[in-house]
This record gives structure tokens, sequence and C-alpha cells, in this order.
């Protein structure tokens, strides 16, 4: 029978509360609003989920700069009211207040400013509409957190991608604007670490769950080996479980299966022993 120690730290950060219930209605269908680069500079920079730094930049400086990407395909059935797209994104406003112009699919559809406000939202065409919402301010004063765009589900194509450019104003400053290349989807990585803890006595060896979340905040069920360790409460993004499982004498394979509202996520890691 496993022994276990389970700590959750469902934040972003240890100072951050996200308040995903703000984010989404029952109208909103979700879907991921980052697949693949099609043009724009490659960048490095830290971003609201640990380890995530791999992003695509622009500039406003001569007009000139832009950056393309498409999403994940429209599903062919959505019984909500928009088609929700939403990516990691970052807002540097330090040089001065730029304007960003976003098209969809080769349509200029919204321009927002590279300002100090941490959520904002803007009426695009045929009902659209545009959204920040910063969850991160770093040590420079940039905004990082969640571009949210709904499009009526009557106006996308099913089954296909949205095309969507982001392209800076001849504002002759260097202020910024980021996409960061993630998937927006459910998924779970594990990493065990090299220290034992002590629980009643008895030895458990350290194992954190990196869980990201794709759906509004609910109750999540984490078991090992099919037996149920604890329930933890997951929030939208970027969840950080830590398990204590029983420590081992030679390598042994941990099948880790976290159940969260219609979502099943598995994965093994491997323990080895620990000095």
């Amino acid at each position: 029978m496993l022994n276990t120690l389970i700590v959750l730290l469902c934040a972003f950060l240890s100072s951050i509360t996200l308040e995903a219930q703000s984010y989404f209605t029952p109208d909103d269908h979700l879907i991921n609003g980052y697949t693949t680069k099609i043009t724009g500079l490659d960048f490095e920079y830290h971003s609201c989920i640990p380890g995530l730094r791999q992003s695509i930049l622009v500039r406003a400086t001569n007009g000139k700069d832009l950056m393309e990407w498409e999403t994940d395909p429209v599903p062919g059935k959505i019984s909500c009211k928009y088609a929700t797209f939403i990516w990691i994104a970052a807002i540097g406003s330090g040089p001065g207040k730029a304007r960003m112009d976003l098209s969809v699919n080769g349509i200029q559809s919204f321009s927002f400013y590279t300002d100090t406000r941490p959520a904002w939202d803007i009426e695009g065409p045929d009902g659209s509409l545009l959204s920040f919402r910063s969850i991160m301010i770093d040590q420079h004063g940039d905004h990082h957190g969640y571009m949210i765009m709904r499009l009526p589900a009557d106006k996308v194509r099913k089954g296909e991608p949205v095309r969507i450019k982001v392209t800076g104003s001849a504002a002759n400053l260097s202020s910024w604007y980021m996409t960061f290349k993630k998937v927006v989807k459910t998924g779970v990585t594990l990493t065990p670490y090299p220290a034992i803890l002590k629980n009643n006595e008895d030895p458990v060896q350290l194992v954190e769950a990196s869980v990201f979340f794709f759906d509004e905040e609910t109750d999540a069920r984490i078991f090992a080996n099919g037996k149920l360790l604890n329930t933890a409460h997951l929030v939208f993004g970027y969840n950080a479980i830590r398990v204590g499982l029983p420590a081992v004498s030679k390598p042994t394979n941990v099948k880790l299966r976290v159940e969260a509202g219609t979502y099943q996520i598995t994965n093994t890691v491997t323990l080895y022993p620990v000095r």
C-alpha cells in the first residue's frame, strides 16, 4: 500500500493567483491558439510557464516587422457561440506605447497597444473579441499571460486552422509583442528529484508532476499504479504537484495518472535509488 506525501502548488508563481473562472464562459469552445510557426523572428525569453522560453518576437519599428502562425484546426461541430483560441503571450511596453495590428486569415481584425494594462478587451468585426490577461509582471515591467481570441462559430471554416498575423506599427520604437511557441493542451511532465523525505519515518522519493491544464479550474484525482493517492485542485494553465512515492532500492517504473473532469492524463516515471 502506498504511503504518500503530496503537496499541491496550484499557482503559476508563488506570488500569483490565477482566477481562471473569469477567463471563459459557457459560450466558449476552447481551441489551442498556437500550433505551427509560419514566419517571424525566433527569440528566447522567460515566460509565465516555468521552462518555456521559445517565442516569436515582433517590434514596432518600421511597420514591416511581423509574425504569423497557425492554430489547431477548428472542430467540425461547435455547439457554443464562439470558437475561442488561446495562446501564451507577452507584451513589452518599456520604450513606449505602440500599436500592433492582428489579422485573421489575411483580414485585419484587431489593433492593440503595448501599454501597461494587465487586462483588456477589444471588439472586432462580426462580433469577434480579442482579450489579454496578464498573470505575471517581470522585473522589467513586461506583462506575461494569455491572449484569448473569440470568433463567432458560424464565421470560421470548420476543419481548418486559423492563420494569425501580428504586425508592428511604424512607431520607431523597440516596444514588442511575443507569442510563445507552446501548444496549449492538457498534458503532464514528470520530474523525479534525487531527494528522500521522511513521512512518519517512512522514506519517500520526491517526484514533481508539471500539469498544464487546458480547461476551467476543477478538482483532480492522482493515481500511482492504479492506486488513488489524493485529490488536488487544478487551475487553468501550469500546476506543479509534488508527490512523495515509496523509496526504491532498484530502478522502478511508476505510472502516474491524473483525472480531471473529462481529461485523463497518464505518464510513467522511472525512480532510481537515491543515496
